[in-house]
């Protein structure tokens, strides 16, 4: 996750998938504590200036802002200021807000390591798990998604990270970008999840249809979160964000 793509639609499609599962700022009673590892990567790319879903339009209210309303204003709130200002967005201005997530997440911010050797990317990810340990819910939140060549890219998650999220308990959310040329992208990222991580009997797949955002949503086998479990499928399947208007495809159960 770079701090350019801070505000961007396919940040804009993942809080929001954020805020229906785990519980917006104004709800008194948090659903599951949320905890967010952001792989933090330095640098601009170009797709960071997709924010022409925030320009105030009637197509852009029914489309996007109809989703979303109060994520939507804020998100406005914060691409607005730094355009004024001339200044660079940063992931603190998720964090920071008193209106995209809960005041209780659990953030772990810090730098990928630039280095590949397999003992640095472990060192940090065990920090990430200290950080995010008192959470329900785990969301990666990549540059493009998850690694099946055991590359240990600064830019995608490795399935070892998420098997060690799996043994604690753990829900998982993980971002995963289409897969380009690939036309049945859901489910080969379905088949390898279930290759290469534990034997996990829930997998939800969930789709952005708004944009070009994709998710997957990947949950734990612990017979220990089977409520939470619970609350998250009826979460996505029954408030309007799910059901009214159709922003996310209705999650599959594999």
């Amino acid at each position: 996750m770079r701090d350019c793509y801070v505000g961007d639609i396919g940040d804009f499609a993942n809080n929001g998938l954020l805020r229906v599962m785990c519980g917006k700022p104004a709800e008194p009673v948090p659903n599951m504590r949320l905890g967010v590892v952001w792989y933090r990567n330095p640098g601009q790319d170009e797709r960071g200036n997709e924010t022409g879903y925030l320009t105030p339009s009637g197509h852009n209210r029914r489309t996007f802002a109809d989703c979303d309303p109060d994520l939507h204003r804020e998100l406005q709130r914060i691409v607005g200021r730094h355009m004024l200002g001339n200044t660079d967005r940063q992931i603190e201005d998720i964090i920071d807000s008193t209106v995209i997530l809960r005041g209780d997440t659990q953030h772990y911010k810090t730098p990928m390591p630039r280095t590949r050797e397999r003992e640095t990317r472990e060192g940090w990810f065990h920090n990430a798990m200290e950080k995010t340990g008192d959470s329900d819910v785990i969301f990666l939140n990549p540059d493009t998604g998850i690694d099946w060549q055991g590359r240990a890219q600064p830019t995608h998650v490795d399935p070892n990270e998420i098997n060690t999220l799996l043994e604690r308990g753990k829900i998982v959310i993980i971002y995963q970008h289409e897969r380009r040329f690939d036309p049945n992208w859901i489910v080969d990222t379905a088949r390898d999840l279930r290759r290469d991580t534990l034997a996990v009997r829930h997998l939800w797949v969930c789709r952005w249809g708004r944009g070009i955002s994709e998710s997957v949503f990947h949950r734990s086998p612990n017979p220990g979160t089977e409520s939470q479990r619970s609350t998250a499928a009826s979460n996505l399947a029954e408030k309007p964000v799910g059901k009214e208007r159709p922003h996310y495809a209705t999650a599959h159960l594999n």
